[in-house]
């Protein structure tokens, strides 16, 4: 199994609204069907959770860490290697081969701050204390939970936390998910935004902004980006459905903010 950036080129990468690449068909049928078919069942995902915070609920986001992947026995060796690949120090070279010149004019002064990116220590998330490491990975399994009773997004538009240096998905969508919706889109703001105006970034009001790009819930399509305040995105809505919205998720994320302004609702 090959990392999902080995084979890109950073002139590859589309600039609007913001730095991204949209990778169809990114992995090899072979080893994509392997995660796929083999995708964790929901009784993991489930156990993520304290008992109270179990239940299926609604279009509802479940996580299953990385290192729950590695070590528990009944999760499926492809698996395992997709999470060691993407949180490998090789990975993380293989991002800033594609990215550093965006993020250096992103974050001006990530390198006065930490050093070259390149020397950073990578570590796993939940399991490397930033005492030793300089950055976590993190190559999770995700779902959004069926959708009940009317159409919902699980989430609109937003940034990431700015913690997060970059955000990676590759989706995972079943051969007979017959849903509407889910899809990702991405944004930018208004030009005729007031001077001045706090926007809380982490749940941004759809008036301030406009639809950039769209990328459709498609299986086997991966989408990276670098975090920063530009990075608008959000979930169209789901039609009602039985069906579970399947991917992986990336992310390399440190201990502090990037961007000491963030704000928050």
């Amino acid at each position: 199994m090959k990392s999902l950036l080995t084979d890109i080129k950073p002139t590859d990468i589309e600039l609007y609204p913001f730095p991204h690449l949209v990778i169809e068909n990114a992995m090899a049928q072979e080893d994509y069907r392997l995660l796929s078919n083999n995708f964790p069942p929901f009784d993991l995902f489930a156990l993520e959770q304290k008992p109270e915070n179990r239940d299926i609920g609604n279009n509802k986001r479940f996580n299953y860490w990385t290192k729950n992947i590695l070590s528990t026995p009944e999760i499926h060796p492809a698996w395992k290697d997709f999470s060691r690949i993407h949180t490998s120090k090789s990975f993380f070279a293989d991002f800033l081969r594609l990215f550093k010149t965006h993020i250096l004019t992103m974050h001006p002064t990530i390198e006065q701050k930490l050093g070259l990116l390149e020397n950073l220590k990578v570590g796993l998330r939940k399991v490397d204390p930033f005492t030793e490491v300089d950055i976590v990975l993190a190559a999770r399994a995700e779902i959004n939970t069926p959708v009940l009773n009317k159409p919902s997004s699980v989430r609109r538009v937003h940034t990431d936390l700015p913690d997060k240096l970059y955000v990676g998905i590759l989706y995972m969508r079943q051969e007979d998910d017959d849903s509407t919706g889910g899809n990702l889109e991405f944004y930018r703001f208004r030009h005729d935004l007031p001077n001045g105006l706090e926007i809380p970034l982490d749940n941004v009001p759809e008036e301030y902004v406009e639809v950039a790009k769209t990328i459709k819930y498609k299986p086997n399509t991966f989408v990276i980006w670098p975090n920063n305040v530009n990075a608008l995105h959000g979930v169209t809505m789901r039609g009602v459905t039985s069906a579970f919205r399947r991917y992986a998720f990336l992310s390399g994320e440190f201990q502090h903010y990037l961007n000491e302004n963030y704000k928050r609702t």
